[in-house]
């Protein structure tokens, strides 16, 4: 299924693709992402951008990039198969969804140090560069080009801490968990209007 969805996008299977999902605006990096996709042109490396925005003519101009505009949420999964590594250059973050989501799928993952964004990546289980570092961002890009094991398994550790800390059914269970040993503390300590007027008759 993956070679034949890169086949209706017209990449070749032995092409590195690099994803981009987001606004396509300044604050995301999107230029950074730009200018180190070009310099990677000769070495097979393509890029995917999903989104909409004032950059999206920037990202239409880089000879080996990909604009797909924007997309449903039940397609990003597509792309996400598709894809070798998710590429989030961001100035500033808060948890952002889409590396949940690559998370889930098993696709390693380049972000910065930003936001939330180093929780869901630290403890070896992605990739963190410094904001506006092209070099960082380029070096970090090749290494996971050429150390492809290393690359997998920081996305299995990935894909486990996203299952087990961001699954909407393990979620819930804990939710409801929660409210279960609240209800039965209420039930086992007087109404508060009984504690109430036994704290007004107390003697300051």
């Amino acid at each position: 299924e993956r070679n034949r969805l890169r086949e209706a996008l017209g990449i070749k299977p032995d092409q590195f693709v690099v994803l981009f999902v987001g606004n396509l605006v300044a604050s995301k990096g999107v230029a950074d992402l730009a200018a180190v996709l070009a310099e990677l042109s000769e070495r097979g490396v393509v890029g995917l951008f999903v989104g909409g925005g004032p950059l999206s003519d920037r990202v239409s101009s880089v000879p080996n990039a990909l604009y797909l505009g924007q997309r449903p949420n039940n397609q990003v999964p597509e792309v996400l198969r598709v894809s070798d590594v998710l590429a989030l250059p961001s100035y500033r973050e808060g948890l952002p969804t889409v590396i949940v989501e690559a998370g889930a799928a098993g696709v390693p993952v380049i972000a910065t140090r930003v936001g939330g964004v180093p929780e869901l990546l630290g403890c070896g289980r992605g990739y963190l560069v410094d904001p506006r570092n092209q070099d960082q961002l380029r070096n970090t890009l090749v290494a996971v080009m050429t150390s492809t094991s290393e690359a997998k398994a920081r996305a299995q550790r990935l894909k486990k801490y996203v299952a087990a800390h961001y699954d909407a059914n393990t979620n819930a269970s804990r939710l409801v968990a929660i409210y279960e040993t609240l209800r039965r503390q209420s039930s086992a300590t007087p109404c508060h209007r009984s504690r109430a007027a036994a704290c007004r008759n107390q003697t300051p």
